[in-house]
């Protein structure tokens, strides 16, 4: 029988739900605003966990964050990234930002936080890089001190006393 649920939606959930926690996880400071988007861009199978659009404040542009959450760092990561941001640019013509949290680590394999890709004949070089946290490396106690419930959820897998 095939697996009735087989990718993870509770990401998604919590995306939509509490990306302010994600986004100040991730160092995002200062007040600002956001909303949930349609992370479901072009293609159904290659799609980022989540899109926010977010209004920092005094700003009234928006900027368009991607966030990906990795059970463990994976090597593949760096061509998942690439797709997400193409599939956003495309449709919004803006370069996103980009958010990758990593909840554990996994015996000595680390999560890429760039990445380079140069055409056949070397015209063309395509680079990004983007946030990284991993979130066994943050203190649960700065977390908690943010006063966003979107953060809790995160807190176990941070460092506590």
């Amino acid at each position: 029988m095939a697996e009735r649920f087989p990718y993870d939606r509770s990401s998604k959930w919590l995306i939509q739900h509490h990306g302010s926690g994600l986004l100040r996880l991730g160092g995002l400071q200062g007040p600002f605003t956001w909303k949930a988007l349609q992370a479901e861009v072009v293609q159904p199978r290659r799609l980022p966990d989540g899109l926010l659009e977010v209004y920092l404040a005094g700003s009234t542009a928006a900027d368009y964050f991607i966030l990906e959450i990795e059970t463990y760092p994976e090597r593949e990561l760096e061509e998942q990234i690439l797709r997400d941001v193409a599939l956003v640019y495309l449709d919004r013509l803006v370069l996103p930002e980009v958010l990758v949290l990593v909840l554990r680590p996994r015996g000595k394999v680390e999560a890429p936080g760039a990445v380079e890709r140069r055409s056949r004949l070397q015209w063309t070089s395509w680079q990004a890089r983007w946030r990284l946290v991993e979130l066994w490396t943050l203190p649960a106690d700065e977390a908690l001190s943010l006063d966003d419930p979107g953060v809790i959820p995160w807190v176990p897998l941070m460092q506590s006393a």
